[in-house]
């Protein structure tokens, strides 16, 4: 008897103690809980004194390049952990309204060399900066492959992401809206636009 009294209290120990532990398990926080919003952010990289590219141009200054490594790869690495659903980072370059033609002088031709090189650029055989723009759209998707060669050739995790570079030449503006017919200079239009998308399964129709 004493036998299946002593057994009886340790099972009524390891119950109390279970309910114990599951209590503990279901405690409230002392705060509230941050939880990640349903769709992850759109980053955009405006053009500032600092960070810019020459006019007609998508090279990268030393300055800008150290921006887009420490600042910028930084955070897609961040909202990629956050957000596991994420299968491709589209980053869009976005240009003013103003013509090639009325750039500068040292684009003399003006004739698009993109058709015989953009493959290249997008493998990284080559250099952004052999590409030759001839219009505004072509000087988006310049300047976006400018950004992921950059984030490529960084390193790390960063560099098995599915970075994709897209032109939305002058067409819109920082809120989406259609922009308007506007030729001038304006700083405020030029930027990088970057993007995180969760692929659907493709639909072929015929």
């Amino acid at each position: 008897m004493q036998i299946r009294s002593n057994m009886e209290q340790a099972e009524i120990f390891v119950f109390i103690a279970s309910f114990f532990l599951i209590a503990l398990g279901f405690k409230e926080p002392d705060g509230p809980v941050k939880k990640p919003s349903e769709h992850p952010p759109i980053i955009l990289f405006p053009e500032s004194s600092r960070y810019n590219f020459r006019s007609g141009r998508a090279e990268l200054s030393s300055e800008f390049r150290n921006h887009i490594r420490t600042k910028l790869k930084p955070k897609i690495l961040e909202v990629v952990k956050q957000y596991k659903d994420i299968d491709a980072i589209e980053v869009i370059g976005h240009t003013d309204g103003r013509p090639i033609n009325s750039v500068e002088q040292s684009i003399s031709s003006h004739n698009s060399n993109l058709d015989n090189n953009l493959e290249r650029v997008n493998l990284g055989k080559l250099s952004v900066s052999r590409l030759q723009p001839g219009s505004n759209t072509d000087l988006g998707i310049m300047r976006a492959l400018a950004v992921v060669q950059e984030l490529k050739q960084s390193g790390g995790g960063i560099s098995k992401l599915n970075l994709r570079a897209y032109s939305a030449g002058q067409l819109l503006l920082e809120d989406g809206q259609p922009a308007p017919i506007d030729t001038t200079d304006n700083p405020e239009r030029r930027r990088i636009e970057i993007r995180f998308t969760k692929l659907g399964r493709t639909q072929v129709f015929k």
